[in-house]
């Protein structure tokens, strides 16, 4: 069954057609995941600066998702002048 789900997942993902919105659940998915582990295994909550980078990262990653072709562009560029 876990195969099958992975299967699925990894199909609709790898298709290349995934529309934003799927793609951003996902990541809040993970997230909510990680912060449900930490409070069932009762873990203190992430001190405020770990906290803010993590949701830099996050917010980070978002707009490379958008902003992807400028983003290559602006790579090629640089790897251009070395």
């Amino acid at each position: 069954m876990i195969s099958l789900i992975r299967f699925a997942v990894e199909g609709f993902f790898m298709s290349g057609n995934v529309p934003v919105f799927w793609v951003l659940v996902g990541f809040n998915a993970i997230f909510l995941g990680i912060f449900v582990f930490r409070r069932v295994a009762g873990m203190p909550p992430l001190a405020g600066p770990l906290a803010l980078l993590s949701q830099g990262i996050f917010v980070a990653v978002t707009c490379l998702f958008f902003f992807q072709e400028e983003a290559q562009q602006l790579l090629n560029w640089l790897i251009g002048l070395l």
